[in-house]
């Protein structure tokens, strides 16, 4: 902006102000890094995009074929499910075990993993099964944190019973070893 009223000044100085060929090249180069970091967060935008939704996808699969363990497993940050494996068939037992002694809520077994498991969305599509419907409605927001980035994804989830939209927020974890899931109210 700055190069541009440089150049109109210049011009309409009838040849008492110097410099514009200065204002050009720095019009040129203005242009070029704008350009370059327009095509930067482009590719990082569709990147996050692809990626999320691929996540969000096997994970909406999860919960339509009743997979509540493997789910849950999901959407646990990375630190709390360090130590279990995706596919041990005591994974919701082991899951309880882990979030009650976490919360020093020995015996309670259920905690976080209860929450997850009556909420509204998801129970909405625990309970479509099968036929329950995902249309993605694009990024809502996304937005770079220490250690990774949030992106939060709107869908239209439509069953058998009931149609809405929900806001999916998937957190990417550097150096973690994944992403977790999350519902967003």
């Amino acid at each position: 902006m700055v190069c541009l009223v440089a150049r109109f000044r210049i011009a309409r100085s009838e040849g008492t102000l110097a410099g514009g060929s200065l204002a050009s090249w720095g019009l040129v180069l203005s242009l070029l890094v704008c350009t370059a970091y327009w095509a930067y967060l482009g590719a990082v935008t569709l990147a996050l995009k692809q990626q999320s939704e691929a996540y969000v996808s096997e994970w909406f699969d999860l919960l339509r074929k009743g997979q509540m363990a493997r789910a849950a497993w999901r959407a646990l940050p990375p630190r709390q499910r360090a130590g279990l494996r995706e596919d041990d068939p005591n994974l919701r037992l082991k899951l309880s075990e882990r979030i009650a002694t976490e919360m020093k809520m020995p015996g309670a077994g259920g905690g976080e993993l209860s929450q997850f498991l009556q909420h509204d969305v998801i129970r909405a599509i625990s309970e479509g099964g099968a036929d329950t419907t995902f249309e993605s409605n694009g990024i809502k927001s996304w937005e770079h944190k220490p250690g990774g980035y949030r992106i939060v994804l709107s869908y239209r989830i439509t069953s058998a019973a009931s149609s809405f939209d929900a806001q999916i927020a998937v957190n990417s974890s550097d150096g973690l070893g994944g992403v977790r899931a999350a519902m967003d109210d």
